[in-house]
């Protein structure tokens, strides 16, 4: 009887060891992380005013820390970056929840001061009711080009 009911089980439980291993040995092949290429702020575009989408506050919205890591591409880097934001809102009006869009602007440059390519996070976030601070951590992705440096700033670049 226990024969019986250990020939039932026992493919189960291969599976079920099997599927254990495979997620145990995926997570540990992490890529190579590096350091990124140099990543600044653009002294013109690191604090903005932001209509928001709900009750039409100004926000005033500017960078509050940021740390990124970087993997070796063919053609230059992917770039992970959590961006910490600071926005106030004058609550004297209204204090409901608030959605803010926001833009912000990757610019790829040469070493000789040409901007190559760009790329445009856009998110929105939140001030939650009564609050008339908000401090999002923002999650973005990005490819640099090789040869470039990263010059960023809140909104959208104009060309």
């Amino acid at each position: 009887m226990i024969k019986s009911d250990l020939s039932k089980i026992a493919p189960k439980l291969l599976a079920a060891s099997a599927l254990s291993l495979m997620l145990t040995a995926c997570s540990a092949f992490e890529p190579d992380y590096v350091e990124c290429p140099d990543i600044s702020v653009s002294d013109k575009a690191d604090r903005a005013y932001i209509e928001g989408i709900t009750l039409g506050q100004i926000a005033l919205a500017r960078f509050n820390g940021a740390s990124s890591r970087c993997v070796v591409t063919d053609t230059g880097y992917d770039m992970e970056m959590e961006l910490g934001l600071l926005l106030k809102r004058d609550i004297s009006v209204s204090s409901l929840s608030e959605e803010v869009p926001v833009d912000i602007t990757f610019a790829f440059v040469d070493k000789d001061g040409n901007v190559v390519s760009r790329h445009v996070h856009s998110s929105n976030v939140f001030f939650p009711d009564y609050l008339d601070k908000s401090r999002p951590l923002l999650g973005i992705r990005a490819e640099i080009p090789a040869g470039t440096r990263v010059v960023m700033g809140l909104g959208k670049a104009v060309e």
